[in-house]
């Protein structure tokens, strides 16, 4: 984790090993196999059931994250009744390890394969 952030910082003190490039994993750095790892990791179990087939892989995606488009679905729409406990301002904050799976079900498997920038 600290590799990733003070990558993503722009901090010039990530050890070389991490970040050169060469045959550590798959003729990446061992920063970059690392972050390909951790990202495919997020979306396997998707990939799985969607060989499995389209109704397997439709019902799977509907667990993994109806929930949450649930919640969000009540929210909007009790803002737009005029409910008054309802939030006026509804932001949803995600990470890229919620990003990544939602890419590959909307059916960007290569996009979900590399962390989100």
């Amino acid at each position: 984790d600290c590799v990733v952030v003070h990558s993503c910082m722009g901090l010039d003190d990530t050890p070389k090993e991490f970040l050169s490039e060469g045959e550590l994993i798959r003729n990446a750095s061992l920063f970059q196999g690392m972050d390909r790892s951790e990202t495919r990791s997020r979306t396997w179990s998707l990939e799985y059931w969607k060989n499995k087939g389209e109704e397997d892989f439709h019902l799977f995606a509907s667990r993994y994250y109806g929930y949450f488009f649930a919640v969000l679905k009540d929210r909007l729409l009790a803002a737009t009744k005029g409910v008054e406990k309802a939030p006026k301002l509804t932001i949803a904050v995600m990470s890229d390890s919620n990003i990544s799976p939602l890419l590959f079900m909307y059916g960007l498997e290569a996009e979900a394969k590399q962390r989100p920038p």
